[in-house]
């Protein structure tokens, strides 16, 4: 049973110069986000058309609220629910209906998608056909995205030159459903033959003197009675029908079970549902510049060619702070991460955020004290503060990096280790100055006898807890 989806908020991010795209999670309904973020990115469908509006959208000037992240890049606040995505989706299904109104095929495919619509919120079921990238059983489902206008292709194709002229034969003209059908059928006629009595193959006792296999010139040794004698002919004649029966049985066995070796060595050497036959012809059978929806690993994406090089939209919620835009699909650079220019993805050191402004009127009498005082007096809690920073960015880079990719966590490894080399590095500088100050007010009090007024001490005392919130910089 599919996963209730309906209360789920999916997160945004602002891709520069490109649009706004909806992220995944675990239990998202991705045939609906990968028709969104299609539509986004070739500019048919605007952030305001499926964000959260009490989130994110300022109707009345038609803008996104945004905000920097980390990385520099921009991401929006707030997100999306699913009937945000359905109704985003639904509002191109009718556009695509006004566009073609004398169109009755492209009416009649609309009315069935806008049927079918609700239930992709809860997934949708694909059979792939092997012998081309646009090979789809047609349902209402898919029709959806023709209405949207978009190409729906995949990268699961079989060819000679790949996978030989046998697995071809064995494969090129069924679907996925008709290929496990047929995959299950073997496996049962070979069991059930593995597990069947021998037979015998009818051999005739040399005394009788009887050709069993042609049932002519039966010769008859001895005196034995004529009626007895035929009687083993006729058995002999029989015995010979079922040795040869036998061997077409044998000839049928041996094909299933070469057969069903072709199907578990096709459907084991793709089970990432992906040949180079397929994104070749994916490649070639797209123009340049072009989005379409790509299917493979069960998950619905965005695929896009730019410059002969495919590339596959990254939607993991995961990379949300961070500039990881595209994964490369095939070529040298299969697998390579790339930003939204379509550059490398390099891990970089985050700048520290700027200091908050006071909010209140505590944080007011606090920033108002001596920088030096400020300093001297919260060393423990500095140092406190600093030692739960760096559990909480531990925490957090464990955390963003659950079912990630293994090339893209040692990327954040490397950051974080440099992050916490500039950390180490800032908080040796703080010493550094603490036991200058340190020094200086010692020297100060050697030489006056006056202490520090009660109208200042009084507040620092209650102030000091909270005066850290302000000073401190979480790195």
């Amino acid at each position: 049973m599919a996963p209730d989806v309906s209360d789920t908020f999916f997160a945004t991010k602002k891709i520069p110069g490109a649009g706004t795209i909806v992220l995944q999670n675990t239990n998202g309904p991705c045939p609906l986000i990968a028709i969104v973020n299609a539509c986004a990115l070739r500019g048919t469908l605007a952030p305001r058309d499926f964000l959260h509006h009490d989130a994110a959208v300022d109707d009345s000037i038609g803008t996104t609220t945004t905000m920097t992240t980390t990385t520099g890049s921009e991401e929006d606040v707030g997100g999306v629910h699913v009937d945000g995505l359905l109704r985003a989706v639904s509002n191109v299904i009718m556009k695509r209906q006004a566009k073609d109104a004398e169109d009755a095929n492209v009416q009649r495919t609309c009315a069935d998608a806008l049927e079918a619509l609700p239930s992709t919120a809860r997934g949708m079921d694909v059979n792939v056909k092997f012998s081309t990238c646009d090979g789809f059983e047609y349902t209402s489902a898919i029709g959806i995205f023709d209405a949207c206008d978009l190409m729906l292709k995949h990268a699961w194709v079989v060819s000679a030159e790949e996978h030989g002229e046998a697995t071809r034969d064995a494969v090129e003209r069924a679907s996925y459903n008709a290929l496990v059908e047929r995959l299950i059928d073997l496996r049962t006629r070979v069991e059930e033959s593995s597990r069947a009595p021998s037979t015998a193959t009818g051999s005739v006792d040399s005394t009788a003197g009887v050709s069993g296999s042609s049932g002519k010139d039966v010769v008859v040794d001895g005196d034995g009675d004529d009626e007895y004698s035929r009687e083993r002919a006729a058995s002999s004649i029989a015995g010979g029908h079922r040795a040869a029966d036998n061997d077409d049985e044998s000839d049928k066995l041996a094909r299933a079970m070469h057969e069903l070796m072709i199907i578990e060595d096709f459907l084991d050497s793709t089970r990432g549902q992906l040949t180079q036959t397929g994104v070749a012809e994916t490649r070639d059978t797209m123009r340049d510049g072009a989005y379409v929806i790509f299917f493979r690993n069960n998950h619905f994406s965005v695929a896009h060619k730019r410059d002969e090089q495919l590339y596959t939209l990254v939607t993991d919620q995961g990379y949300i702070h961070t500039d990881v835009v595209w994964e490369c699909l095939g070529g040298a650079r299969d697998g390579e991460f790339v930003t939204a220019t379509f550059t490398p993805f390099q891990a970089h050191v985050s700048s520290a955020p700027p200091p908050r402004a006071p909010t209140s009127t505590v944080e007011s009498s606090s920033a108002a004290l001596p920088a030096d005082f400020l300093r001297t007096s919260s060393d423990d809690e500095r140092r406190a503060a600093d030692s739960a920073n760096a559990s909480t960015l531990t925490e957090a880079f464990a955390s963003a990096t659950i079912d990630t990719d293994a090339d893209y966590a040692a990327a954040l490894q490397l950051q974080f280790d440099a992050e916490d080399e500039e950390r180490r590095r800032r908080e040796a500088v703080n010493a550094t100055e603490r036991q200058r100050v340190v020094a200086n007010l010692g020297a100060s009090r050697a030489q006056s006898s006056t202490t520090i007024p009660p109208s200042r001490t009084t507040p620092s005392h209650k102030n000091k807890s909270k005066s850290k919130s302000s000073d401190c910089v979480v790195q």
